[in-house]
């Protein structure tokens, strides 16, 4: 009763863990069947059976050794998965050589023990990369939309740090400041002589030395205080200059 629901239930395509090569992580051998098993489904619309689903059902690692079959053997599993009625099976092998990733890829027919489709890539030893070549042999063999390359992350610009523009900030102070006391001393020269443009001069040393206050708290507040979002530019006007800040 058991193993007619077994049957039943079980999928027209069985998708065995990638047997791993030397150098190659043997945890990649269930995950890339779990790659290539959303491939599948996405594909054809079935959704396969797993090794783990089979030894999972079957009590196979209960019974191994009485199955005469080791913990690699994915022969003995595609002879299981075809005696449980499945009718094809995927088989996957990954290997190293030359720094390079070797992934082939096998559709067999579980009842003719013959194979179907195959293919052969490589790939840079790159998880992304690997999956990418996975995900492809699955187009290749079972066709639909052709898998596109994850884009990489575009890199985040970042703009001047708050300590360059507290920097910034506190060499126009000191800029405007020198300024300011030139202009200064000039009105106060222009004054004893009764010049009429001393008041006009002296105006412009206030509106300087005003500036380059406002300059000199900004740049102490960028230095001091926790990180926000803040922009700071000097921008002339006429004889006089004005801050403009964005916090």
């Amino acid at each position: 009763m058991l193993l007619a629901l077994v049957l039943a239930a079980t999928p027209k395509i069985a998708v065995l863990d990638a047997r791993t090569g030397p150098g190659v992580d043997p945890a990649l051998g269930p995950y890339l069947a779990q790659v290539l098993a959303k491939e599948v489904e996405s594909r054809t619309g079935a959704a396969p059976l797993l090794s783990a689903d089979v030894t999972a059902m079957l009590g196979f690692e209960r019974n191994k050794r009485m199955l005469g079959c080791s913990e690699e053997d994915s022969e003995c599993l595609a002879e299981i998965t075809g005696a449980l009625g499945v009718a094809q099976v995927l088989a996957s092998s990954v290997a190293i050589s030359s720094g390079r990733y070797l992934v082939s890829i096998s559709l067999l027919d579980s009842r003719h023990a013959r194979p179907l489709k195959r293919t052969a890539e490589s790939a840079p030893v790159d998880h992304d990369a690997l999956v990418l070549v996975v995900r492809r042999s699955a187009w290749q063999i079972f066709g639909g939309p052709e898998p596109a390359a994850i884009a990489p992350a575009e890199p985040r610009s970042s703009g001047p740090s708050r300590r360059t523009l507290a920097l910034v900030a506190g060499g126009g102070a000191l800029l405007l400041a020198g300024t300011g006391a030139i202009v200064g001393a000039n009105a106060l020269s222009q004054a004893r002589d009764n010049s009429p443009t001393a008041l006009s001069r002296a105006h412009l040393a206030d509106a300087l030395f005003g500036t380059a206050l406002v300059l000199a708290g900004t740049g102490a507040y960028l230095w001091f205080s926790n990180p926000t979002p803040v922009s700071v530019a000097v921008v002339p006007a006429g004889a006089a200059a004005v801050v403009a800040g964005a916090w």
